[in-house]
Formats: structure tokens, C-alpha cells, sequence
């Protein structure tokens, strides 16, 4: 009797834990679910709003709690499946990444195996680690048991080749992803893919042939507003304004399309400021601002103000405040560094007008008839002794005033694109103070903006050739003489912002991070002045900060600029930044990674040294590789 009271005691214990180990996992699936419908709803995936990172961070945990307390239970891989993508989502890609390869290594037969798989090298990709990412997606596209997810393992490897700047091979690939299936929702997600990259190579009739064909098939009303969008944009790029303005308007005025208002506002902007209406650019920035205010768009807006008073109105100060403003609206989009770094070379600006105006200020001769006065000094130093210093002091304050404006007018031609301005100062210094050594300098810079910028080949070549002629010992002449162009000294800060500007362009922003750290790291080693240093260090310290969420290498390269450049304004951001992510690290619960998995990864990355850049060591020589 006794035994049969423990057995039915022993019965209801077990129904009842595999009630609660059955409610745990049915409400991990629940808030699953509902994280998923709240993230494809959100406009910036880069950037989601609170109720989705709230939802996804919910969702994370309780499947974590079921591969805790339930590591037996059928459905432990569903959780983990759960538990990498909302941590993906959250842009915790190491953490996805070790989750999803346990459970590729726990249950080889699980439904999941062949997507966890591609979530893999989803991580890989997003950490930069794309000779990972690129043989794994290639084992992948090998295998026909993964066919159900071939169109998107081919869009990744799209992706990767087009980061890594074969557009042939990205072409393919992309073609091939749009061929690869029959289901509607993917083909369409490939085809837009594919419009992307052919707007971007300016291919504009493929791309409208893309957009058309997902017209024709696709059911999904997100996209086809994006879609409208990107016709908008073509017509734009190809010069059909009126047809552009008026799809775009004819959009704003469907409330279905609301999602993507704040797109359709700047590409408004963006038309008019291609007609050259800056007022109504203006207007219509400001309104953006206004309406989306804290969010991705008022960013963007605000940065396209900047340059409008920048490049267009001259008016440095407003372009400054705008600039400013973009952190306040969204502190981690692309746009926060390019206006951090229009700031700081705003404020080079004004402190060498500072500078300069102080040397005029003390000799304001220097601002008349500068030439004139020196021939009076060199007269009278000629027939009275007493004025030999004076000529002398007036000399060195002469050329330290052409150094400022040597700087003001490198600044205008290679930072700020005005070369007109530029030119003027060189005119000018020409003109006056020809009495200086520095002439052969100002005469080298003026030829090579006139040759190298302006492709104004025979003016530059006749500044070239008075040079050679005028001043045939000088180092700048011999630099003429031994080489088959004209063109000055490769080295120098300006020329490493010009190289940066065009990494910028046509790599950071088009997402090819991998290959952009390998071209800065290449630009570090051959521009050794400081403030190049400072300025290519910022640039990979934000990129693993902001891109490739790599915060312990961040923050060994906001380290190197704090330390070396302290005074500088990028050892000044440097530093703030240095205690926000500390901040932050101290404030996460990191999962340490098992040691023997975490060799293994410390050797992957070795392997892949030679193509990819590598985070930053700590003291031991070891890279750290935490949770974020």
C-alpha cells in the first residue's frame, strides 16, 4: 500500500514538472514569435526602437532558461534556435555564433541544423571575419540539403563579394539567388538585392528591370513600398526630377506607406538640392527634423544640412551647429562619424584663421603691401645696420603667416572640395610675397589642385613650368624633375584625408567594412605625421565600435589615440568614448566562451590573418572575445 502511495506521489511529481518544463518552452515560443513581428515591423534594424530590443531581450532570456533548467527536453534546440537569432537581432553576434554552433555540434539531426548553419555565417560576416564567412557559405551553396535556404545563402554570398570589391563574382551571385527559388517572399527579397547593386553600379535600366519583376510577383506591401522608393530614386539619378517628385508625393499621401514617410522626405530633399533649390532643401530638412525628431532620419537631415551651409552657404558656424546635432538624434548611424569629422576639420579651420589673424594682427604691414614694406626693410638694413633684425623678425613672421594660410588653403581644396578658394590664397600669396622662401611650396600646391583636382592640366602645367624655371634648386622642383608628371610630396595630412574621404565612399558606406580596415591599416603604416595617425586610428576604432561591435578592439584603438595624440580633438572624443564602453562592459554579464572552443577560435582567426583585419591583442598578445 505504501508503494503504491510513493508510485502515484512520484506520477503527479512528474506530470506536474512536465507541465512547467512544457509552459516554459510554449511562452519561450510565444515571445519568440512576437519579437519576430516587432522586429521585421521596425524602420532601422541598425537602430531599434525600445519596445523591439525589450521584446527580443525577453525572448532571449526565456529560451535561455529553458536550455538551463531543461537541458534534456525535446526542444532544447527550438531555444537554442530562439535564443541565436534574438541575440543576432540585438547585435550580439559572438554570442549568436557560439549558440548556433552548439546546437549544430548537440543535434546534427535537429530541423534547424542547415539554418543555424547560415546563421553562422551571417556572424562571421557581421564580425568581420568574412574568409570564415565565405567558406562556410560556400560549403553551404555545395550542398543540396540546404536548397530550402539556397536563395538566401546566396544573397550572403552576394554580400560578402561585394564587401570585398568583386562586383563580378557579387553579380553572379545575386542573379543567381534571384533564379534559385520559386517562393515569392525570397525571390523578391533577391531581386531587391540585385536593384541595389545595379543602382549602386548605376546600371539603372537592370535595376528598374529588377523592381519591375518584383512588381509583378511580389504580395508584400512593406516592400513594395521600397520598392516605389528606389523607382523614385532612379529617376532622380537619371535627371527625371518632375517624374521622381511626383511619385514621391503621391506616396506621402497613402498612410499605408507610413513606414518609410521619413525615406521619402529626404529623397525629396534630396531632388531639390539636385536642382539646386537649396531654400526648399532646406525647408524641407528642417521639417524632417521637426517630425522625426531622435530618430535615424532627423540624424541624416541634419547632416545633409551641415553640407549644405558647408559646401553651399560658407556659413562654417551653422554647418557646425548641424553637424552637432546629428549625435542627439541617433548616436550610432554612419552619419555620427562623417559629421564628427566635419567638425573637427571645421574647427582646424577657424583655429588656423585664429592663428593667422593673430600674426597680421602683431604685423598688420602683412595685410597691405606686404612686398613693399619688406623692400623698405631690406633697403634700409642695406644703409643702417639697426634695421637688419627687423627685416629678419619681419621675414620669419612673413612665412609663418604663409604657413597658416598654406594650411587654410589645403584644408579648403582637400578637405572641404573648395578648390576655388583654395586657389585664391595661392594667387594672393604669390602675388605678394614672393620675397619668401616658401614660394616654391605655395607654387606646388597651386599646380597640383589645378592638375590632380581640378583636371585643369595646362594651367597646372604652366604653374609647374615657372616653377622649375624661378625656383630650379628647390626640393619641390627636383621632385618635378624626378618623376614623369607634376605633382607634390606624397605624404602629408592631405593627402591621407583625400584617401580616406574615398575609402569612405566607396567602401564604408557601401558597407564593405572588411576591406575598408584593410585599406586604413595600409594608409596608417604610410602616413606617419600625427594628426593622419590620429584621424585613420579614429576611423578603425569607430568601425569596430560601430560596425563590427568588436568593443574590446575599439577600444584598444580609442586607447592608442587617447595615449599618443591626447591634445588632439580625435584624443579628446577618444577618451569620452573609452568611458561609455567601459561603461558598458562593466555593466554586461559576459558568457566566457569554453576554453578549448576558444582556442579554436583564437587559431581560426590566425589562419585568416593575411585577408582579414584582426581585433585589437590585449597585453598577453591574445585577442579578447567577449559577449558584448
Amino acid at each position: 500500500m505504501k508503494v503504491k502511495h510513493i508510485s502515484s506521489l512520484i506520477s503527479i511529481i512528474l506530470i506536474f514538472s512536465s507541465c512547467a518544463y512544457f509552459n516554459t518552452f510554449y511562452n519561450a515560443q510565444v515571445l519568440f514569435q512576437n519579437s519576430q513581428k516587432l522586429y521585421n515591423e521596425s524602420e532601422d534594424k541598425n537602430n531599434l526602437n525600445r519596445a523591439s530590443r525589450d521584446a527580443l531581450e525577453s525572448a532571449a532570456l526565456k529560451a535561455r532558461k529553458v536550455i538551463d533548467k531543461f537541458p534534456d527536453s525535446r526542444y532544447v534546440d527550438d531555444s537554442m534556435f530562439f535564443f541565436g537569432v534574438t541575440n543576432y537581432q540585438l547585435g550580439k553576434y559572438y554570442v549568436s555564433k557560439q549558440m548556433f554552433t552548439r546546437l549544430i555540434s548537440e543535434f546534427p539531426e535537429s530541423p534547424f541544423y542547415a539554418e543555424s548553419n547560415l546563421w553562422i555565417a551571417r556572424c562571421n560576416y557581421r564580425m568581420g571575419e568574412t574568409d570564415l564567412a565565405f567558406s562556410r557559405i560556400e560549403d553551404f551553396i555545395g550542398d543540396a540539403k540546404n536548397q530550402a535556404f539556397i536563395a538566401d545563402a546566396l544573397i550572403l554570398a552576394g554580400q560578402l563579394s561585394h564587401q570585398q570589391g568583386d562586383t563580378v563574382k557579387a553579380l553572379s551571385y545575386y542573379q543567381d539567388a534571384a533564379k534559385s527559388t520559386r517562393n515569392r517572399e525570397k525571390r523578391s527579397a533577391a531581386l531587391y538585392e540585385l536593384a541595389l547593386f545595379q543602382i549602386e553600379r548605376k546600371n539603372y535600366d537592370s535595376a528598374l528591370q529588377a523592381l519591375t519583376e518584383i512588381q509583378d510577383i511580389s504580395v508584400d506591401r512593406e516592400l513594395m513600398g521600397k520598392v516605389q522608393l528606389l523607382f523614385a530614386r532612379i529617376y532622380r539619378l537619371t535627371a527625371h526630377y518632375e517624374k521622381s517628385q511626383q511619385l514621391i508625393r503621391e506616396m506621402l499621401a497613402d498612410q499605408e506607406k507610413q513606414a518609410i514617410f521619413g525615406e521619402l522626405e529626404l529623397e525629396l530633399a534630396q531632388t531639390y538640392l539636385n536642382l539646386g533649390e537649396y531654400d526648399r532643401a532646406l525647408e524641407r530638412y528642417n521639417s524632417i527634423i521637426e517630425t522625426y525628431n531622435r530618430k535615424p532620419e532627423a540624424a541624416k537631415a541634419a547632416y545633409h544640412l551641415g553640407e549644405i551651409f558647408l559646401f553651399q552657404k560658407s556659413d562654417f558656424e551653422k554647418a557646425k551647429q548641424y553637424f552637432n546635432q546629428v549625435r542627439s538624434h541617433n548616436s550610432s548611424g554612419v552619419e555620427v562619424f562623417k559629421a564628427q569629422s566635419r567638425v573637427a576639420l571645421i574647427e582646424n579651420y577657424e583655429q588656423a584663421n585664429k592663428k593667422k589673424k593673430l600674426i597680421s594682427d602683431k604685423n598688420p604691414e602683412l595685410l597691405s603691401n606686404p612686398y613693399a614694406y619688406y623692400q623698405m626693410l631690406k633697403d634700409s638694413a642695406a644703409v643702417d645696420s639697426s634695421f637688419i633684425l627687423k627685416l629678419s623678425n619681419y621675414s620669419k613672421e612673413a612665412d609663418q603667416y604663409i604657413n597658416q594660410q598654406m594650411v587654410i588653403a589645403e584644408l579648403l581644396a582637400f578637405s572641404l572640395a573648395l578648390n576655388d578658394s583654395a586657389l585664391s590664397i595661392y594667387k594672393m600669396l604669390t602675388d605678394s610675397f614672393s620675397f619668401s622662401p616658401k614660394m616654391p611650396h605655395v607654387y606646388s600646391a597651386w599646380g597640383w589642385i589645378l592638375q590632380e583636382e581640378l583636371k585643369r592640366m595646362e594651367e597646372g602645367q604652366a604653374i609647374f613650368d615657372y616653377l622649375l624655371v624661378e625656383y630650379p634648386e628647390s626640393r619641390f622642383a627636383r621632385q618635378l624633375s624626378d618623376t614623369a608628371g607634376y605633382g607634390l610630396d606624397n605624404t602629408g595630412y592631405k593627402l591621407a584625408q583625400k584617401a580616406m574621404y574615398r575609402i569612405e565612399n566607396e567602401l564604408i558606406d557601401k558597407g564593405m567594412t572588411g576591406k575598408a580596415l584593410k585599406e586604413l591599416k595600409v594608409l596608417s603604416s604610410e602616413y606617419t605625421d600625427s594628426l593622419s595617425q590620429a584621424h585613420i586610428l579614429a576611423q578603425i576604432a569607430w568601425l569596430f565600435d560601430h560596425q563590427l561591435v568588436h568593443l574590446d578592439s575599439a577600444l584598444y584603438y580609442y586607447g592608442q589615440i587617447a595615449d599618443k595624440y591626447p591634445l588632439s580633438d580625435f584624443g579628446k572624443m577618444s577618451k569620452s568614448r573609452i568611458i561609455s564602453l567601459s561603461e558598458i562592459l562593466e555593466m554586461t554579464n559576459f558568457e566566457k566562451p569554453d576554453e578549448e572552443d576558444f582556442e579554436m577560435e583564437l587559431e581560426s582567426r590566425a589562419d585568416t590573418k593575411k585577408d582579414s583585419i584582426k581585433a585589437a591583442p590585449d597585453s598577453s598578445g591574445e585577442k579578447n572575445v567577449e559577449e558584448e
